[in-house]
């Protein structure tokens, strides 16, 4: 049987997002029956292929530029390749960066592993489930407060409310609120607390989605 490589980071899955590339790593197994029950030894992988494609333009990265087909291979060595471990491979250098590795586009990294059997050895085909799609996003995302409005005064206040975008997406808003006509500890604290005895910064979580969130005092303790 052919032998299963994966990669381990970036991680499988949907919405992977990582805001460096310095290394891309692998795990590796050579089983050498199909039959896991009926397998007496392990075998050894003693190769590691791997294609990282720019998903934006269909490109594959050979070590230093985008071109039209590319493969990096252990057995090459060298800088950029592939090194391979017992039961794990790694790429440590010469991979995408600055203007090679735009933030918000998305990448796709497959492997295929090579066994030492004696007829030849056998090759995993790339494309499994075990592959990594990834974006790479280093640009932080920007948010604003549209409620309150800066400058001016409030008899009451029962609700703040604001907006946010990026490049890729946010998933989180964040809030702390400080009350400066106090002592500290002066941060908001929500719910059960509901009050400014909080040691700031004091993050709490804010409602709705992202790019249009709110959050509610209830009761309001302004």
């Amino acid at each position: 049987a052919a032998p299963e490589t994966g990669v381990a980071w970036p991680g499988t899955g949907g919405m992977v997002h990582v805001s460096s590339l310095n290394n891309i790593l692998g795990t590796l197994v050579d089983v050498t029956n199909a039959d896991p029950a009926k397998n007496l030894s392990t075998g050894t992988v003693e190769r590691v292929w791997v294609r990282l494609k720019r998903l934006d333009t269909n490109e594959f990265w050979n070590t230093g530029a985008w071109v039209a087909n590319a493969t990096l291979q252990s057995e090459a060595g060298g800088a950029g390749q592939p090194q391979v471990y017992p039961s794990s491979w790694a790429i440590v250098s010469n991979l995408p960066s600055g203007g090679n590795l735009p933030s918000g586009t998305s990448f796709y990294v497959t492997s295929s592993g090579f066994d030492d059997a004696d007829d030849g050895r056998n090759q995993e085909a790339f494309g499994s489930l075990r592959g990594s799609t990834f974006t790479y996003d280093n640009t932080p995302p920007y948010s604003t407060i549209t409620a309150p409005s800066p400058g001016v005064y409030y008899s009451a206040l029962g609700a703040i409310s604001g907006g946010s975008s990026d490049n890729v997406g946010v998933s989180t808003i964040s809030l702390s609120i400080q009350n400066t006509t106090k002592a500290a500890p002066n941060c908001y604290r929500p719910l059960p607390s509901n009050d400014f005895e909080g040691t700031c910064p004091a993050w709490f979580k804010a409602y709705g989605v992202p790019g249009g969130w709110s959050f509610t005092f209830s009761p309001s303790t302004w």
